[in-house]
């Protein structure tokens, strides 16, 4: 969905390996994000998927950067515990 400023965001973005939780391109770039409760898949796995599912593929084509972005949430704390960016 492009946004007023010409910025398109797409929550939940289906590839064809697995599902962004949220893409959003703007600035001449592409941010491809990935949310996890560190409880229920443990910490560092939001990025290992990024990576695994290869979500960076999708945009290449656009030859623009794309930027990973894993937030990993306490569901305890309610806090973000872990924020890990990657150029793709």
């Amino acid at each position: 969905m492009a946004t007023p400023l010409g910025d398109d965001v797409r929550a939940e973005d289906s590839g064809s390996r697995g599902r962004a939780d949220l893409a959003v391109r703007a600035g001449g770039r592409v941010y491809v994000f990935e949310f996890k409760a560190v409880e229920r898949a443990g910490t560092g796995s939001a990025m290992a998927q990024m990576r695994e599912r290869s979500y960076a593929g999708k945009y290449r084509h656009l030859g623009m950067p794309v930027l990973l972005v894993a937030v990993e949430f306490s569901k305890q704390t309610r806090n973000v515990e872990r924020f890990e960016t990657e150029l793709a």
